[in-house]
């Protein structure tokens, strides 16, 4: 951002973990570009990052892990019904999606 260049508080984020936050839709709401879509073989990564990953995290007390993780797989469940994921690649995602629900 503009005017943060030399500031080192800061925070940076590793953007192989960084997940995106559900938003709800609204009337007036732009619609969602095809560009901010993830598609099927990267949501199945983030499935199965939050997971595998997030999931058993101890410290970190359990309520936050799961608020997170909900909302992650929700925002996952929006970008499918948006692009209307079907098939092998649907059942994929909500497999391992049922693993944490």
């Amino acid at each position: 951002l503009a005017g943060t260049e030399n500031n080192y508080m800061v925070p940076t984020a590793d953007p192989d973990k960084t997940v995106k936050e559900y938003t709800r839709p609204a009337a007036g709401k732009e619609r969602v570009q095809p560009s901010e879509l993830r598609p099927p073989a990267i949501l199945l990564k983030t499935v199965q990052y939050l997971v595998e990953e997030i999931v058993p995290k101890t410290d970190v007390p359990w309520v936050e892990v799961y608020n997170f993780v909900f909302d992650r797989l929700r925002s996952i469940k929006q970008d499918m019904t948006i692009q209307q994921v079907k098939g092998k690649s649907c059942v994929s995602i909500l497999e391992v999606s049922l693993r944490f629900l």
